[in-house]
Formats: structure tokens, sequence, C-alpha cells
């Protein structure tokens, strides 16, 4: 599923354009966000999540931060703020995907413009 991969990521920035992208997507979306930003967090691991959003810069400012602009943001908000920014890094950023060179080659056939380097062993 390479060359499907690699087309549903192409898509990305036409579908953000698209009317299928509006408020009830984002409300959608918001919903299993919040509840894998929020999740319950066992007792025994408590200092550990501590200790790893400090090493991450995410200090209860932050989140409540990011937790309030979720809040608020809008399909409309997002097209305007986020959309030329991943037009912009979707148009050059390179792409990792790990398969084997058999998979690689083939995907290549299929997407002409796709520059194939393999990791050294």
């Amino acid at each position: 599923k390479l060359v499907e991969t690699f087309e549903v990521y192409g898509g990305v920035v036409d579908y953000l354009r698209s009317d299928a992208f509006n408020d009830q997507v984002v409300e959608d979306s918001r919903i299993g966000t919040i509840g894998s930003f929020d999740s319950v967090v066992p007792a025994s691991s408590c200092i550990g999540v501590e200790r790893r959003r400090r090493q991450l810069g995410l200090t209860e400012e932050a989140r409540l931060a990011f937790r309030e602009g979720l809040f608020t943001a809008t399909a409309a908000d997002i097209k305007r703020q986020i959309l030329p920014l991943l037009e912009e890094t979707l148009a050059t950023a390179p792409r990792a995907v790990l398969a084997s060179a058999e998979a690689l080659a083939a995907a290549q056939e299929r997407l002409p413009g796709m520059v194939v380097e393999a990791l050294e062993e």
C-alpha cells in the first residue's frame, strides 16, 4: 500500500481546501484529540508521564493553551492559518518509508517523480 499511502498524503491539501473539510469534521477530530490529550493516567505512571511532559516542554500553561485552541478552532481557522503552511511544507518535504527494495522499486515505477534513497545497512 506504499503508493496509496503517498497518494493519501498528497491529497491532504486538496481535502482541506474542499467543502468536505468542515466544522463537523473539526468537531469529530476534536473529540478524539482531547480524549488522547487528557487521558486518565494511572497512579503508577504519573511520575513518568510528568517527567516526559517536562522533557518535551509541555507545561501546564502550554497544555491549557493547546486545549483552549482546540476548543475554539474552526474549519475556517484551519484553512486560513494552517493550510498555507501545509501547502508550503508538503511541496518540498521529504517523505520516508521503510520498505523492501522491491516495494520501493515498484512504487517508483508508479510514482515517476519519487526519488528513492536506500539506507545504508
